[in-house]
């Protein structure tokens, strides 16, 4: 969840099939100003940290961190699509601190195979539709 100013370009291409393929050919959004961010799900942003090491230390930094992004202000935030090696990636960079806990933080995560990820978003989201509309038989 978050609350803020996105401004930007993304372009999307949708091939509707079948299969339904996705094409993302670059672009970017970035905030105006700053923002917040909740990061409510534990579990994601633990996934975010997976490449801390598993000692005391990487738990306590691990731990703050994911406490600081469950009510984060941003001064800085960017989406970007990329063409990487593996594929398109997006990546999120972020900076700014924690209102509870106080974490100063600067970080960039990538998300692999997010054509992948939206193809299969769009699929569940339409087949939902469908049923919505034609109802359960």
């Amino acid at each position: 969840r978050g609350r803020g100013r996105l401004w930007g370009t993304v372009p999307i291409r949708i091939r509707p099939g079948p299969p339904l393929l996705i094409g993302l050919p670059g672009g970017s959004l970035r905030a105006e100003g700053g923002g917040t961010l909740e990061v409510l799900d534990p579990e994601l942003a633990e996934s975010i940290l997976s490449t801390l090491p598993e000692d005391e230390y990487g738990k306590l930094v691990k731990d703050r961190v994911v406490q600081s992004l469950r009510d984060f202000a941003f001064e800085t935030l960017a989406f970007d699509f990329v063409t990487a090696s593996g594929g398109p990636t997006l990546s999120v960079r972020t900076k700014g601190a924690g209102r509870t806990v106080p974490q100063e933080l600067d970080l960039t995560v990538n998300f692999r195979e997010i054509e992948r990820t939206i193809r299969d978003v769009l699929a569940v989201k339409l087949g939902l539709d469908r049923v919505k509309t034609r109802g359960l038989r």
